[in-house]
């Protein structure tokens, strides 16, 4: 995005559900903020759209219930107590109500779909944020070799309720192996990694990874949940990151930014309170992007997580350590 901001002065966006292309004049936050514009228009033009078609269901419902009544009580008396009178106000009442049905069915066959739930992880995680002060981490004395190469020597760090780590450092330092040493994933050559029992680890990798490419979005998403699917489907589908179309596909079939995507909503749906990102920003589309990282910053509980993303790093607020020549230095 740092990048976009410094070299382009047009976007071309190709919308992901109607595939549809949209040329954006300006860098990357006009386009920013033009998609904000967009979104908010949107949802306008639904909620008016639903006011329409509920003015008019209720004055078809409701007008022609009316004149029903009317037209059963003066057949009962027999005989059309107004004469010509009423006759001609009951077919101007028909005329407006075929009028309204007839504008109602135009409107019903151009809906304006609902915009979907912004992407708001701290919110669908419903994570109850573990106590102040709370020790939920401790690397004390941490080394690890890989053949004759040392990653990192004596490396120590407590990550308590509130922390939040930002860790950087060139490729190859050992950024993915310390969080995989945290999930128990590797093995030190020295020290040890603590984790608090109360600590409820989500992590996500740095690369996709399903174990089975073959089950559907459904079935991988609400793996390990018990409930109904009509839930766990309600419940993706509101996240706005998949349609219902995709809801039976096989995580083999989808692009990665689409694995990506469902890697995020299992993330919510486990409702940890620990998070570890390796790269997170890898593979997902700007407009999630957005979201989620705004998630990243809103979760009340502690976060590590590695980037090279200049535009993260400059937002994610938090303290900065660097893994360099195999030691854990503080950068702010």
């Amino acid at each position: 995005r740092q990048f976009l901001n410094r070299t382009v002065s047009r976007i071309f966006e190709i919308n992901e559900h109607e595939h549809r292309l949209t040329s954006y004049t300006g860098n990357y936050d006009v386009y920013s903020a033009a998609k904000v514009a967009e979104r908010k228009q949107w949802e306008q033009d639904y909620e008016h759209q639903q006011e329409e078609l509920a003015e008019l269901r209720k004055y078809v419902r409701v007008t022609g219930k009316a004149q029903h009544v009317q037209r059963a009580s003066n057949d009962k008396d027999g005989y059309h107590r107004y004469g010509y009178s009423f006759q001609s106000k009951q077919n101007a009442v028909a005329s407006h109500i075929r009028s309204a049905q007839t504008q109602l069915a135009g409107i019903e066959a151009d809906l304006i779909p609902q915009p979907p739930k912004l992407l708001s992880i701290s919110t669908h995680f419903s994570t109850e944020p573990a106590q102040a002060n709370a020790v939920m981490l401790t690397i004390a004395h941490l080394t690890k070799n890989r053949g004759e190469r040392c990653l990192f020597n004596d490396l120590n760090l407590t990550v308590s309720a509130d922390s939040r780590i930002l860790l950087i450092g060139p490729n190859g330092a050992g950024k993915t192996t310390l969080l995989k040493l945290i999930l128990g994933l590797e093995k030190p050559t020295d020290g040890a990694v603590q984790v608090s029992a109360e600590a409820r680890i989500g992590y996500l990798p740095q690369e996709p990874i399903f174990l089975d490419v073959h089950k559907t979005v459904i079935e991988t998403y609400r793996y390990g949940h018990e409930g109904y699917d009509e839930d766990f489907i309600a419940q993706l589908l509101n996240y706005g990151l998949f349609r219902q179309e995709d809801i039976t596909k096989q995580v083999g079939q989808l692009s990665v930014g689409q694995q990506r995507k469902l890697e995020i909503a299992c993330l919510m749906a486990a409702n940890p309170n620990l998070l570890l990102l390796d790269e997170p920003t890898n593979y997902i589309s700007l407009d999630v992007l957005e979201a989620f990282e705004s998630a990243i910053r809103a979760f009340p509980g502690p976060v590590i997580v590695t980037s090279h993303d200049r535009w993260f790093i400059q937002r994610f607020k938090g303290e900065v350590w660097e893994i360099a020549a195999g030691q854990l230095v503080r950068s702010s």
